[in-house]
């Protein structure tokens, strides 16, 4: 095949990359440094998008989301995908932290009386007692494991249900369901990348006794930000006043606390039963 023609698609080239699939016209067999390049490019600019992204993420409330719905797309990285970059990197640093702060579990020995519950479900009865015999056994190791794990699997149905929760909210004018996922998507990542930073202020604290004060400080503020972040961000792509955005907000904070207790307790149970 020449040189000019694409390996992948056969399409013919007119520059480094090809028209028709995107594939680069270099050969699969590479230096070392060549593919550990590419595998850096690929996780750190998404087709070089991914850090002015990132950016424009955590300092203008709404922009993105904004931009993506106004057809402004291909110079940002896609919200699915930049949420599921940062959830990725969010939940590994979150299960590493879980792992390390870990103490050994001492095994407890319950009777059977100890996990006695009556409901007029059978079903719902044998599920409840069968958790509560599992949590006894190894002092609720399993289940905080199974509840880590499936954590992540469970914002998958957690934001779609906040994202109707929106749509009921935001009726006038009339809005498409993917409109309020895109903002709740641009939300959760901003918000993810907020926690890993007071997830490390709250490290250096430890490590840091005389900046205590300091950090102490920053975590404050940055809990502030991340409040006036959600209401700039639905005020930027809402555009209402800032009375109703705000009396909006707060009745989203408690359906959210609502759901995602629901979803937490859910998640919960179903991992116990299946450990």
């Amino acid at each position: 095949m020449s040189e000019s023609t694409c390996r992948n698609c056969a399409a013919k080239l007119y520059g480094p990359y090809c028209s028709a699939c995107g594939q680069h016209n270099h050969g699969s067999i590479q230096p070392l440094w060549a593919l550990l390049h590419d595998a850096w490019h690929d996780l750190t600019h998404l087709d070089g998008r991914i850090l002015s992204t990132l950016r424009l993420l955590l300092t203008k409330p709404g922009y993105l989301s904004r931009e993506y719905l106004a057809g402004r797309r291909a110079r940002y990285a896609p919200p699915f995908r930049l949420y599921l970059v940062i959830s990725l990197v969010f939940f590994s640093v979150q299960a590493v932290r879980s792992h390390s702060s870990e103490l050994d579990v001492v095994k407890t020995r319950e009777t059977t009386e100890n996990c006695q519950f009556h409901s007029p479900s059978p079903g719902f009865e044998r599920l409840v007692r069968g958790t509560c015999q599992k949590l006894a056994a190894d002092g609720g190791a399993a289940a905080k494991h199974a509840f880590d794990s499936n954590f992540p699997r469970m914002m998958f149905v957690f934001l779609p249900l906040v994202a109707a929760v929106m749509l009921m909210m935001y009726r006038r004018p009339r809005r498409y369901f993917i409109e309020h996922l895109v903002l709740v998507l641009h939300n959760h990542a901003a918000m993810f990348v907020m926690l890993l930073g007071g997830s490390l202020m709250s490290a250096l604290e430890g490590w840091l006794p005389a900046a205590a004060t300091v950090l102490g400080t920053a975590q404050f503020l940055l809990a502030a930000y991340a409040l006036f972040y959600i209401y700039r961000a639905m005020r930027v792509v809402y555009d209402q006043s800032r009375r109703l955005t705000i009396a909006k907000m707060l009745i989203l904070g408690f359906t959210y606390s609502v759901f995602l207790a629901i979803t937490s307790l859910a998640t919960f149970v179903v991992g116990v039963a299946l450990a």
